[in-house]
């Protein structure tokens, strides 16, 4: 009756918290679309949402409101005291409420505060709803309510999401932490989304299966893709994006209710029966009660005298203490029987005494074998006392129920030891908050943290893997690049080598023509010189006429040096290209004023003895030559300005290429260095690449729940 009456105050309670925890759902749904509506308030600069908001706000203070009177007529510190401490804190991290709305409303708080504030007050609230389940003690409820917390996280989840989602594309852009935060959302809401499907009953999963469906569940998939692929231009509108999310979340909040009413029918189920048991039980007792009253007091008026007279005899025997001393019978009635039975009796108690000893001595040596930690023995020794034999029964049953316990245990050890993390514990007929209740949690606890260690390692090897093999191949590809880019700059610099040494000895051939050009100007100085000399001559001749023939050698020699220096020039000129060409008509012209010098001399020499009479034929030709010479001079200083300009503007060039040669010769070493760079970093990611794979192959030799389902993490401007 006691512990079936037990059983309905924990039911009480429980039904108590489930019903609060429907209170904190119905406020958390709110919260969760004023937070969406606040995010959207202030990503806009307070241009959007505008009218949603403030008609959020009354609805969420409608939910408030019922929480509050709800908690007024209900004592939850009975429940646990985690329960009641959440629900302070979220009590007055709601009084904060008005404050915070009243910063969004002179856009004075930044997103991420207003964020932080509506995401702290719904993990204070989902808190006290996981608080809620420490109090069940049945499988099933507790099953139900483990199905219904991991649900109201994944709930809360999609709810940031919304928030992170309407904020992001008003901005029309992802900052990388929020990106990352938007990745995580989505992955915590497949893990609890997994617990959900692990604890809810077929009736819960096919309910939810029926409801996520609609128009509204395929945009939310279609717009996640385009945030997850893209940072920036995503071209929809946050205002969309609010409208089919909240459609979405309103069908969670379906399955929230449909999940709180079914664990509330279950704990209805549950209260009834005890219940039900309680009043039989009840019942009984005070139906056996009344009975054992009639029956003794039938019996004590018959005996009551009787006993009367035996109970000197038996004072006498308890005043002795001694259970071998005997009654003595003086009379065959009823109550000499029942002094020979008490006799046998006393008799029969000191057989018993013995016997009782022996299995005492028994289960001292039993229990000091178990205080050393040995299970495998038990009580033999049975008596006639069936008080000791079935404390004798129940300590056995305690050491066997324990070695079964503590097989149970080390067999789940043993699996875990050979990397099997698939099975929780399951201990059978304990108490939840007893000691082995306590282990069970706490081993069951240690295998959830391990597994979810395990996928974590799963997907963080997976992401490395292919992130490896993604900067492994755009190494290899960078690494081809920089070695075709070192040839070629390597041949670029050989071409400008080359370049370079032409342009010095075209810069070397110039300073030679100009010597040459000096030299040039110099002969024809001189012939100029001499042609006045010769027309001196021509004056004199009709009075030294025997030197004619002197200054006809002279003449002659004269014209031979001329025809050789105007040949030379012609080379140098031809050498020089098109900077040249103009010297070279210059020296062609010397040329024939030296052929012509030499066919005057030879005329001259014919016509000796007229010399007379042609001296003044003699004197114009020498006038002419002076022109000539003239001319000559002229042109030869054309030809040698020209040749300074071209000396230097190819010294102007010859410097330009010795720094473009400089220049590539730099670039080519940088180059060969980031080859080299190239080629550390191509180990590197060889290395990197093995390193994940071990990472994989390690993990895979463990067998746990999401195993293979883990995936990779999206990574920033890889499309996967």
């Amino acid at each position: 009756f006691m512990s079936n009456y037990r059983i309905s105050k924990t039911l009480q309670k429980l039904d108590s918290g489930v019903k609060l925890s429907v209170k904190l759902s119905a406020l958390v749904h709110e919260t969760q679309k004023e937070r969406g509506a606040t995010a959207g308030f202030i990503g806009s600069g307070g241009k959007k949402f505008v009218d949603k908001l403030p008609v959020q706000r009354e609805l969420t203070n409608k939910r408030i409101k019922e929480l509050k009177a709800f908690v007024k007529v209900n004592d939850f510190s009975k429940i646990n005291a985690e329960l009641a401490s959440t629900l302070n804190q979220t009590l007055q991290s709601l009084s904060r409420l008005s404050g915070i709305r009243n910063q969004v409303d002179n856009l004075s708080i930044s997103l991420g505060g207003a964020l932080k504030y509506y995401t702290g007050t719904n993990k204070s609230i989902l808190d006290t709803v996981s608080n809620v389940l420490k109090s069940s003690e049945n499988k099933v409820i507790t099953k139900q309510l483990s199905a219904y917390s991991n649900f109201l996280l994944s709930k809360e989840r999609a709810g940031i999401e919304r928030a992170v989602g309407t904020g992001t594309l008003n901005k029309n852009k992802f900052s990388p932490a929020l990106k990352v935060k938007f990745i995580k959302l989505l992955s915590a809401q497949d893990s609890y989304m997994a617990n959900y499907f692990v604890f809810a009953s077929k009736k819960s999963r096919a309910f939810y299966d029926q409801t996520m469906q609609g128009s509204d569940i395929s945009e939310v998939n279609r717009i996640r893709k385009i945030l997850l692929t893209k940072n920036e231009d995503f071209g929809e509108k946050g205002g969309y994006w609010f409208k089919v999310i909240t459609g979405k979340i309103n069908k969670l909040k379906q399955v929230d209710d449909y999940l709180a009413k079914e664990a509330l029918k279950t704990i209805e189920i549950k209260l009834n029966a005890v219940q039900n048991k309680i009043l039989l039980f009840g019942s009984s007792s005070i139906l056996a009660v009344i009975l054992v009253i009639i029956l003794a007091m039938y019996l004590m008026r018959d005996v009551f005298g009787k006993i009367s007279s035996l109970d000197v005899a038996v004072a006498k025997l308890l005043s002795s203490k001694d259970i071998s001393s005997r009654i003595q019978v003086d009379s065959k009635d009823e109550i000499g029987i029942i002094s020979t039975n008490f006799n046998s009796y006393l008799h029969s108690i000191q057989d018993g005494v013995n016997e009782d000893n022996h299995l005492i001595e028994e289960a001292k040596k039993v229990m000091d074998k178990v205080k050393s930690g040995l299970y495998d023995e038990t009580i033999e020794v049975t008596c006639s006392n069936q008080s000791l034999n079935e404390f004798k029964n129940d300590v056995n049953n305690m050491i066997n129920a324990t070695r079964e316990h503590f097989k149970a245990i080390n067999f789940l050890l043993s699996q875990y030891t050979d990397k099997n993390y698939i099975n929780n514990l399951e201990l059978s007929n304990i108490e939840k908050n007893g000691v082995f209740g306590k282990l069970e949690d706490a081993v069951n606890d240690l295998r959830n943290s391990i597994v979810k260690t395990l996928v974590e390692n799963k997907v963080d090897g997976l992401t490395l893997d292919l992130a490896s093999d993604i900067l492994l191949e755009d190494i290899s590809n960078l690494n081809g690049n920089l070695n075709a880019s070192a040839a070629a700059l390597e041949e670029t610099a050989a071409a400008l080598e080359e370049v370079t040494s032409i342009t010095a000895n075209n810069t070397s051939n110039i300073l030679q023509m100009a010597k040459i050009a000096s030299k040039v100007t110099k002969s024809a100085s001189d012939g100029q010189v001499l042609a006045k000399q010769t027309a001196t001559s021509m004056d004199e001749i009709n009075i030294e006429v025997t030197a004619i023939s002197e200054a006809i050698s002279v003449i002659d020699q004269i014209s031979f040096q001329t025809n050789i220096l105007s040949l030379n020039a012609a080379v140098e000129a031809a050498t020089a290209g098109e900077a040249g060409k103009g010297f070279a008509v210059v020296a062609q012209e010397v040329r024939n004023l030296a052929s012509r010098s030499a066919e005057a001399a030879n005329e001259i020499k014919s016509l000796v003895e007229n010399a007379t009479s042609k001296a003044n034929s003699g004197k114009e030709i020498s006038d002419k030559m002076i022109d000539g010479y003239n001319e000559l001079n002229d042109n030869i200083s054309q030809t040698i300005e020209l040749i300074n300009d071209i000396e230097n503007a190819s010294k102007e060039q010859q410097t330009g290429i010795e720094q473009i040669n400089d220049a590539v010769n730099s670039l080519d070493r940088q180059t060969q260095q980031n080859a080299t760079i190239s080629s550390k970093a191509n180990g590197i990611a060889l290395q990197t690449d093995r390193i994940s794979k071990l990472l994989i192959v390690n993990v895979d030799k463990n067998e746990f729940e999401g195993k293979y389902t883990a995936k990779t993490m999206p990574i920033e401007g890889v499309d996967v």
